[in-house]
């Protein structure tokens, strides 16, 4: 499970509700989900990692 601290992380924003959804199965936490005050368009907020990586390129080659 991931901490967060006062150390600094690099955001992921997941716009993707099918993409959210994998992560979630896959144990991945989302800090929060929210709606783009511009686009109006809900997304759910990840630390980008290398677990959170290696989840992406996965779930990307699986949709090709």
């Amino acid at each position: 499970m991931q901490t967060v601290t006062k150390r600094r992380y690099k955001p992921f924003y997941c716009y993707d509700y099918k993409l959210a959804s994998e992560l979630k199965k896959q144990g991945f936490q989302c800090l929060t989900t929210a709606i783009n005050q511009t686009s109006g368009n809900r997304f759910s907020l990840y630390i980008y990692d290398d677990d959170l990586k290696v989840a992406l390129n996965d779930y990307n080659k699986k949709i090709k």
